[in-house]
């Protein structure tokens, strides 16, 4: 039994004449919804500033004009990149503060 991919999904791009876009300013649990069984990707699309999340059959991610596409394949995988910048950023502030410390001991 295969189970089926989730990804957020919010706003929406619609590849019309216009192409229109629905943005996603805000998003939360109830947005991680089950992708149908054919969908391998989690999507997020972002230009200039307004995201769309999503799931997809195909995905090539990269900068495609003025779009960047980001492509993931495990649940939940679709998410702002913020959080991981900001556990970095106090991993290495921590180490520097050590370093500091230690040398400060000696």
């Amino acid at each position: 039994m295969t189970v089926a991919l989730k990804c957020y999904r919010c706003g929406k791009y619609t590849p019309d004449g216009a192409g229109s876009v629905i943005p996603c300013y805000a998003y939360n649990q109830t947005d991680l919804k089950e992708c149908h069984k054919r969908d391998r990707y989690c999507l997020k699309y972002l230009n200039e500033g307004i995201v769309v999340r999503d799931c997809a059959y195909e995905c090539k991610a990269g900068v495609h004009e003025l779009s960047e596409f980001f492509c993931c394949q495990e649940d939940g995988c679709n998410t702002a990149s913020r959080p991981l910048k900001q556990e970095w950023t106090v991993s290495i502030v921590a180490v520097f503060c050590l370093v500091l410390w230690m040398r400060y001991l000696t």
